[in-house]
């Protein structure tokens, strides 16, 4: 990645493949397409090309920050900045859309220290994720 400043750029489905490449290189989850296409999407781009995605999703006053993943090449500070970036400009959003209140849902250690630098506080101990298909 270069040293140029991170544009964001609406979520779209054709960005869900390698959304699940990172996802699958952390280790992690992968949330469903259907369940990114009903939330507000951005992807960070740096150089042209992506290096981060995150999700909105709102109910009424309470918006929830989901489904962050960041590209695998990425070193300890430029992810800090594409998350930074991708917090600063959901909760924006959030604002605007009548939230009072954001929660986020991550699932490593070095997320909650990134939601901690934006401002979250933890509330309890680490959580599992369950979900159930209806």
């Amino acid at each position: 990645m270069g040293e140029d400043q991170l544009t964001l750029k609406p979520y779209f489905p054709e960005h869900y493949p390698l959304l699940c490449e990172w996802w699958d290189s952390h280790g992690s989850l992968r949330a469903s397409r259907s369940d990114l296409e009903s939330g507000i999407g951005l992807v960070a781009e740096s150089d042209s090309r992506p290096v981060g995605a995150c999700f909105l999703y709102v109910t009424g006053a309470l918006g929830f920050i989901e489904a962050m993943v960041i590209s695998p090449d990425s070193t300890v500070s430029k992810s800090r900045k594409i998350a930074d970036t991708l917090f600063k400009e959901l909760h924006k959003i959030a604002k605007a859309e009548g939230v009072n209140k954001l929660i986020a849902f991550v699932q490593s250690k070095g997320m909650v220290r990134e939601c901690s630098r934006s401002g979250f506080t933890q509330v309890g101990p680490p959580m599992a994720q369950m979900v159930q298909t209806i």
